[in-house]
């Protein structure tokens, strides 16, 4: 199973950037089937937020993210 990290910049605030907190991918999914589902992820999330930019996709194994 693994984890989609988007790291995100604003357009406002001169280039802030954060990560934001993880999608859980299938747990049938490989590292290239994260990546692929990062491509819809991204864009969904940019249109919901047009302030922003992408600016990383992470794709690594379940729960990492959330211990950090």
């Amino acid at each position: 199973m693994y984890e989609l990290i988007l790291t995100v910049c604003t357009l406002v605030q001169g280039a802030h950037c954060k990560d934001l907190a993880s999608v859980k991918i299938d747990s049938s999914s490989t590292p290239m089937a994260c990546l692929v589902a990062s491509q819809m992820e991204g864009a969904n999330w940019i249109n919901e937020h047009p302030n922003f930019y992408l600016h990383k996709v992470t794709c690594q194994p379940y729960g990492i993210f959330t211990k950090a």
